[in-house]
């Protein structure tokens, strides 16, 4: 769900930092992602979680996720089966931020 988040932001703000995608873990667009938004490159894990190399294997007894190899975790029918349309995920992004811009506009409209 947050990299849907940033997904957003990155169409919303800032559509010349890098040309769109071919797909949501392309690694180019996670590394631009990394340093429009946080200001520096990504870090090993959370880099490879983004781009799909590693994903949540279980948690353990304190609710912390633990990782593996998105191969090993998911079934090979999953880890096959082909992304959505790049050009109707952007669209759905592109209306979801204009959707929260006006939800939060019509909030900040009341609270004055």
């Amino acid at each position: 769900m947050a990299h849907r988040l940033l997904h957003a932001m990155w169409v919303t703000r800032c559509r010349t930092v890098t040309p769109r995608p071919t797909s949501a873990r392309n690694p180019t667009y996670v590394g631009d992602l990394y340093n429009t938004f946080l200001r520096r490159g990504g870090d090993l894990s959370g880099y490879q979680f983004w781009v799909g190399q590693v994903t949540t294997a279980k948690r353990n007894t304190g609710f912390a996720r633990m990782y593996d190899l998105t191969d090993r975790v998911l079934p090979a029918h999953v880890v096959d089966t082909p992304t959505p349309d790049e050009a109707a995920q952007l669209d759905r992004d592109e209306r979801r931020a204009r959707i929260a811009a006006a939800k939060k506009a019509r909030d900040e409209g009341r609270s004055r």
